[in-house]
């Protein structure tokens, strides 16, 4: 059956319609509304990404995730394609037995930086110390564990073996307490005055575990 606009008067016999509108005057009335453009920032050394103002692993469906929800609009679903310079976003409508399909695309802003954790990294900053003593077959075994719960959510600036033992210089204090206590481990503790800011007084804690 023929369809004619009421908006301009084509023809379904000569356009698409969706619904009882040909496909150029529903989207001219529909209010679709998506971002002007993109920002996203990575880090140079460790290649997380800057996401809703936290550093994460960089994860493409996040970011696809991040600027669907940035979509606003009547469509059904919305596809993104994170291109080099460009993200390309595809919204699909239904109605009734219609479908349409429209391509849009924005600006991507690509910039490297360095994120705070590899900048502190790289000067050496620490909050804690975690020390490992007592028996020494234990040694690796519990430095890998405790790397890679560490390395989740803070950085380890240096690591020292001595004659006693090994020490773990770790970027943040809560983060050595939590992966202390995911371990099990019931280090004794004490703190050591490492300066001040803005007034107040900052303090580095050890941690000594006994194995």
């Amino acid at each position: 059956m023929k369809k004619i606009c009421p908006k301009c008067g084509a023809s379904s016999e000569n356009t698409d319609f969706f619904g009882s509108f040909c496909s150029s005057c529903y989207l001219k009335k529909t209010d679709l509304k998506f971002p002007k453009k993109f920002l996203l920032e990575t880090c140079k050394l460790c290649g997380r990404m800057l996401i809703l103002s936290a550093w994460a692993d960089y994860d493409e469906e996040k970011i696809h995730q991040l600027v669907a929800s940035r979509c606003k609009g009547p469509f059904e679903s919305v596809g993104v394609f994170l291109g080099e310079d460009s993200v390309k976003l595809t919204f699909n409508f239904k109605k009734g037995g219609s479908e349409l399909s429209v391509k849009k695309a924005l600006p991507l802003e690509r910039k490297v930086t360095t994120c705070p954790n590899c900048s502190r990294k790289s000067g050496g900053y620490f909050e804690a110390i975690i020390q490992l003593r007592g028996n020494r077959n234990r040694f690796p075994s519990m430095q890998e564990k405790l790397k890679r719960i560490l390395e989740k959510s803070t950085f380890i600036s240096k690591i020292e073996e001595l004659p006693e033992g090994i020490d773990l210089y770790v970027g943040g204090r809560e983060d050595a307490k939590k992966a202390l206590g995911l371990l099990g481990l019931k280090p004794s503790s004490s703190n050591t005055l490492a300066g001040e800011r803005q007034g107040q007084r900052l303090y580095r804690t050890t941690y000594c575990v006994r194995l």
